[in-house]
């Protein structure tokens, strides 16, 4: 009851407007190596106080290494391609994501959003870290 009569306007939504996109710096748990590719987070909740989720728009370059590194950490990431082909190592899978396609999963396996045969995509991330 509190949150619906308080005034502070970061309890309310958090409205971003494509045209208000800027970068933003990544959560640790995100840190991405170089031989995945150029990752762009574009914060889309970064005003909202309280949230549980890191909701993000993320332009992804390709990566001219061949080599790559997987990451895991306590959590679960939803992505929805919008552009582009966008490649997911999960544990010892690959999965090929086209526009429209979503995948969802625990972080704590091993993985790596990457590039597709060279090609740039963007996407929608939204990712929970426990506390």
């Amino acid at each position: 009851m509190g949150t619906l009569l308080d005034d502070d306007e970061n309890l309310g939504p958090a409205l971003v407007r494509a045209s208000d996109y800027r970068e933003t710096t990544r959560l640790q748990a995100l840190e991405t190596r170089s031989d995945a590719g150029g990752l762009v987070f574009n914060a889309l909740a970064e005003g909202k106080a309280s949230r549980h989720m890191e909701p993000f728009f993320i332009t992804l370059t390709p990566a001219e290494a061949d080599e790559h590194h997987l990451s895991a950490h306590e959590g679960e990431e939803w992505l929805f391609a919008l552009e582009g082909p966008l490649e997911i190592e999960y544990g010892k899978e690959i999965y090929v994501l086209w526009p429209g396609d979503s995948i969802y999963y625990d972080s704590i396996v091993p993985h790596q959003v990457r590039s597709h045969e060279g090609e740039p995509a963007k996407f929608v991330a939204c990712v929970y870290t426990p506390a």
